[in-house]
């Protein structure tokens, strides 16, 4: 497994299991102070409304079962598919059949070819028409072409149809087609394929994106001389071009088509109808001048620019080193992905100038000229913090004036030209130019010591401040990795990071161990604090019961040892047992999950132990510390997605058996934007009852989401994404067997509000109450919030509109402060403490 990809997914399991339990913190102090600006008969009507809506929509379903038609049964009967008298209303069976197409073959007979094998794939589509990126396995044809399968019947879905050597078709089967249980799609036709076929997209899915077909694009492939191609074509309409003559053996793969990143990449073709795809971003152009606080435009310096979005994806900025003729200044950079991309630019003797967002319109030129602010110095020493010792070659850099992905804390010299570091001389000492205005964490570091950050260093007009760094020799992380036979497992990635800076964990890659031939891996000089450690596995175990990923957490201390293993261990209890519906079939596709209860309690990250159901329905965890533990029900091929809750006490060892029957029903809807009428293309839910967390998960690239297993009750709905306000849907009312459908989640555009608090001197004041207050002087409750320690403080999600923003603290008197927050949009504000 790559490591970029496996850090990708690391992070983004931190964000659900870590983010899911910050954002119920957050969000029940402002649910509470939405709720309490209702009356009480205000609240009842609410509820109740809410509870109408929600029964009438599960009223269709109220008999349980659905009764299939008889003629369709005995039909399938007589191709050998056993099908019962009735399934659950919530289900439907679609069947149909894959074969050959007679016009490619020349033959009449062609058409009733077989072509077994064929995979059939159920995309669930939208209110919008468009269908998930991501779709489910609905069947596998059998050899005589016809092929079975079961879907939700709450759903339209478009079913996907291709084999190995052939074309591919499509078909949409709606709501109205699986009304009665039982739908029969039809005869797929698919045409035998020759050469090779190239598919083309465009967008990314786990960042929220559409994927869709590139149209136009060139394509070209070559044995190593790209002047002499071994074939040619341009992709149609669906992203596809099949190329003819392409000979087996390593090839390279190249596209060019204007507004698209052009790529040129190798593959292994090993056979006529062999299929290759490909993904390319869409990209415009900045045209960019930098000047110097007077006007005057620079020749020479350096630009970074780096794609926001609102996953945990490590992705490198691009950087650009421009040296210009222009008279203006102006230079044009190519091949930038196109929407929002934060731009960082800098020059020697010129402090760094930061600005977000950038918007970048594919196939389009965005012009944008900024100006360098004045920077200022720092100065000091690094050195051991047990023995004094100055430490040569230590790396110093400012937290603030930080590129995000610039810094490897491995201790490898991961920077690139434009981040603000600085190496320690012989002597340890340092002098950090070119800084902006203001208060900065001087953070250092050395493959041989644990990094510790200074806080609160004010760099300004006052003069140049000195400081001494001392680096601890930080803490020793090691331990084995096992597969679930208890053999030692190569090859397993484990990483540390510091889960409790979220922010930060996009800026630095996190300390990290591959295992050895015996499982054993070791992470040494870790900072002192609460860590998470999550171990990847390879691809090789990932369907087993080991799980692909697993978390556990520990506070480590300077010069301590922590043992850690992952996997099969001596020590603890087994819990095993079986995972069924309302009529005793497995469930299939589910992960169990066992989460600290203790952990949860206290608002904490818990450590987290899974196994996978497999065919029969049966899971099975080993090595589970005693304990009280909530039971998630994770389904494997959504990975961060979570359904269902239940509770279970571990004893200390042995075997405990625990069967779970998932008797709720589906859970879902849609999160739109109240500016576009759209579902929104990024986001998460997470579903509470009585206030307790029962569920998240992160919304489909069309606002969708559905939980699949939620017991019976009344529950809480709540959606947030960004560049909007969180919104919720409240006294949602599931009935066991039916689920509900909740009514449109709409989320009205938002921003945030970040600053500092100062006092009179201009120093930081940590611990204050920011308090916010509308057009009419009313104070926000929702969005109060402490400063931090280095006066620091982020309000996220406010609603559009005009505020004033102030503080307080015992003994302090601050100034009000006017804000403008706008969709999207970041406004920062400086309260001072008043004379």
């Amino acid at each position: 497994m790559q490591p970029e990809r496996a850090l990708f997914i690391v992070l983004i399991i931190v964000a659900a299991v870590g983010g899911a339990f910050f954002f119920l913190r957050a969000e029940a102090t402002r649910d509470a102070a939405l709720d309490a600006e209702l009356s009480e008969a205000e609240m009842a009507e609410r509820l109740a409304e809410d509870e109408r809506r929600a029964r009438g929509t599960a009223a269709r379903g109220a008999s349980g079962t659905i009764a299939l038609d008889a003629a369709l049964r005995s039909r399938l009967a007589e191709l050998g598919f056993s099908v019962p008298d009735a399934i659950p209303d919530t289900d439907a069976i679609i069947f149909g059949r894959v074969v050959t197409d007679a016009s490619t073959e020349g033959e009449e007979e062609a058409v009733t070819a077989p072509v077994g094998g064929a995979t059939i794939v159920a995309k669930r589509m939208g209110d919008d028409g468009i269908a998930d990126d991501h779709g489910e396995n609905l069947a596998v044809a059998r050899e005589d072409g016809w092929f079975l399968g079961t879907v939700a019947r709450s759903w339209s879905w478009q079913l996907e149809v291709g084999g190995v050597g052939y074309t591919s078709e499509t078909a949409k089967v709606t709501r109205a087609d699986l009304a009665q249980g039982l739908h029969d799609a039809g005869v797929f036709k698919l045409r035998k394929r020759a050469g090779i076929l190239v598919t083309v997209t465009t967008g990314n899915a786990s960042l929220g994106e559409d994927v869709r077909p590139v149209e136009g694009m060139e394509i070209a492939v070559h044995a190593g001389d790209p002047e002499s191609p071994v074939a040619t074509g341009a992709t149609d309409a669906k992203g596809h071009v099949t190329l003819e003559g392409v000979p087996t053996g390593d090839l390279t793969f190249a596209g060019t088509l204007e507004s698209y990143a052009a790529f040129e990449e190798k593959k292994q073709i090993s056979q006529d109808g062999q299929e290759v795809a490909f993904n390319v971003d869409m990209v415009g152009r900045l045209k960019v001048r930098v000047r110097t606080p007077g006007g005057a435009p620079l020749k020479v310096f350096a630009v970074a620019l780096n794609f926001q979005h609102n996953t945990y994806q490590y992705r490198a900025p691009l950087f650009t080193d421009v040296t210009t003729d222009d008279p203006d200044g102006w230079f044009v950079i190519e091949g930038i992905k196109a929407g929002k991309q934060s731009l960082y630019a800098t020059a020697q003797g010129w402090a760094m100038h930061h600005e977000s967002p950038v918007v970048i319109k594919a196939g389009e030129t965005t012009e944008l000229s900024v100006s360098l602010p004045h920077g200022f110095r720092v100065r000091g020493r690094v050195v051991a913090k047990s023995s004094g010792q100055p430490i040569p070659g230590a790396i110093v850099f400012s937290e603030r004036d930080l590129i995000p992905s610039t810094v490897d804390t491995n201790g490898r010299e991961g920077f690139s030209p434009s981040a603000r570091a600085i190496k320690c001389d012989a002597a340890g000492n340092f002098e950090l130019e070119d800084l902006t205005e203001g208060v900065h964490q001087l953070s250092a570091m050395h493959p041989e010591f644990a990094t510790k950050t200074r806080r609160a260093v004010k760099v300004g007009k006052d003069g140049v401040p000195e400081v001494v760094i001392k680096l601890p020799l930080g803490a020793t992380l090691k331990g084995h990795v096992y597969d679930p036979d208890g053999q030692p497992l190569a090859g397993g990635q484990v990483f540390v990071i510091n889960i409790m800076d979220a922010k930060n964990m996009k800026k630095k890659v996190p300390l990290m161990a591959t295992t050895d031939d015996e499982g054993a891996y070791e992470i040494k000089h870790i900072p002192a604090g609460f860590m998470g450690i999550v171990m990847s596995a390879p691809r090789a175990v990932a369907s087993d019961s080991a799980g692909e990923y697993q978390m556990k957490n520990s506070t480590f201390r300077d010069g301590g040892v922590v043992t850690i293993d992952f996997g099969d261990r001596s020590e603890g209890a087994v819990v095993q047992g079986r995972v069924v519906d309302g009529e005793g079939k497995p469930v299939l596709g589910v992960t169990v999950m066992l989460m600290d209860a203790s952990a949860l309690s206290g608002g904490g990250i818990p450590d987290f132990h899974q196994g996978a159901v497999d065919s029969k329905g049966e899971y099975r965890i080993k090595g589970v510390p005693e304990g009280d533990y909530m039971v998630q029900f994770a389904r494997t091929s959504k990975g961060s997605d979570f359904a269902g809750t239940g509770r279970l006490t571990v004893p200390a060892s042995g075997v405990l058996r625990k069967d779970f029957t998932l008797t709720g029903g589906p859970v879902g809807g849609i999160v739109k934007s109240r500016e576009t009428g759209k579902g929104v293309n990024s986001g998460e839910v997470t579903i509470l009852q009585n206030g307790a967390f029962a569920g998240h998960l992160i919304l489909g690239p069309n606002g969708t989401y559905e939980f699949p297993f939620v017991p019976a009750g009344t529950y809480v709905i709540a959606a947030r994404a960004d560049e909007h306000v969180t919104g919720t849907a409240i006294g949602v009312v599931v009935e066991d067997g039916v689920g509900a459908e909740v009514p449109p989640i709409v989320l009205d555009p938002g921003g945030r509000i970040v600053g500092e608090i100062k006092d009179r001197n201009g120093g930081p004041v940590g611990s204050a109450r920011v308090v916010l207050q509308d057009a009419q002087g009313k104070p926000l409750p929702a969005w109060a919030m402490p400063s931090l320690a280095d006066g620091r403080f982020s309000a996220e999600s406010v609603p559009v509109g005009q505020y004033e923003v102030t503080a307080e603290k015992a003994g302090m008197v601050f100034e009000a402060v006017p804000a403008t927050v706008t969709k999207g949009g970041s406004v920062r504000v400086i309260i001072r403490e008043k004379p």
